[in-house]
């Protein structure tokens, strides 16, 4: 495999020193500029941004940190809940992710990945599923006029995983969705968290996929107590680690990417408590060993 590689700035959220996103006790000490910078010495070609660390900065502001690094951006990542209890709550955020996507090509990114959905407990999914689908039709079809493709990654975020956690899940929501501008992207570890085979998962979302998520979690060791978890549905806790230290097998992964033929961005991501800057080189230098046995 010779896949272009990227790195997303949500992998620092742990180590960021304002506007992160992950609840934490202990103090930040990288800024949104130094992640930038660090990805620079890297060697990847490309970067990915979150929108929630980017959202006070210019057009202007944020392309020129990332041209600083030498570093295109590939993506940007938003949060806009489709699922507004009335009409106008819903056409707000339909009108705020068309903004975004505005930014987004604004940028010079040619995807923008969305989390859609906060499931609200009072309402029957099937309902709030037929809300995302005709939101995420509409969102997708500002997106193509503009050149830019939405996605959506099988989620382990637990307040959307009921509607886009499995692979058949995101792959049947993008059935209906039904529209060229609406992709999916693989993130194999998220299937730990839905106790499904990510071999599985990768399967079901093939047809759609646009771009892939590598990460990778582990189970707590005896007597440790991670302030950085997150709980499978099975109950289940997990930490993130290194691409070679969890659960996900990233060799098995990789190979399943390169017997399909898989030529988009590999993002490198990293999820757990140890300083990003050393576990995101580790990881960075494992999937490229990696991805020369692949062939």
């Amino acid at each position: 495999m010779n896949n272009k590689i990227t790195m997303c700035d949500y992998s620092t959220d742990w180590a960021l020193n304002e506007n992160f996103l992950d609840e934490r006790a202990s103090p930040g000490y990288l800024t949104r500029e130094e992640v930038i910078r660090f990805f620079g010495t890297l060697g990847i070609n490309a970067v990915e941004l979150f929108h929630a660390y980017w959202q006070d900065s210019s057009i202007g502001y944020v392309k020129n940190v990332c041209a600083d690094a030498s570093l295109p951006i590939c993506s940007y990542s938003i949060f806009v809940d489709l699922l507004g209890e009335t009409p106008a709550r819903r056409k707000q955020a339909i009108d705020e992710t068309k903004r975004l996507l505005d930014r987004t090509a604004d940028l010079g990114a040619g995807l923008c990945m969305i989390v859609p959905a906060v499931i609200k407990q009072n309402i029957p999914l099937a309902e709030q599923r037929s809300w995302m689908v005709e939101s995420l039709r509409e969102c997708a079809e500002h997106g193509h006029s503009i050149g830019i493709t939405l996605a959506c990654e099988n989620l382990d975020y637990p307040p959307a995983r009921p509607l886009l956690g499995t692979g058949k899940d995101c792959r049947d929501v993008c059935v209906d969705v039904d529209h060229p501008g609406f992709k999916l992207i693989f993130d194999c570890c998220a299937s730990l968290f839905l106790d499904e085979n990510p071999l599985d998962t990768l399967r079901a979302v093939q047809p759609f996929m646009v771009h892939v998520h590598l990460k990778n979690s582990r189970i707590p060791y005896q007597g440790e107590n991670p302030s950085r978890y997150r709980d499978a549905v099975s109950g289940k806790r997990f930490t993130g680690t290194v691409l070679d230290g969890g659960l996900v097998p990233i060799p098995v992964i990789i190979a399943e990417l390169a017997k399909i033929g898989y030529s988009g961005y590999l993002q490198i991501e990293y999820q757990g408590e140890c300083d990003p800057r050393n576990a995101l080189a580790y990881s960075l230098e494992y999937a490229r060993k990696m991805m020369e046995c692949s062939g």
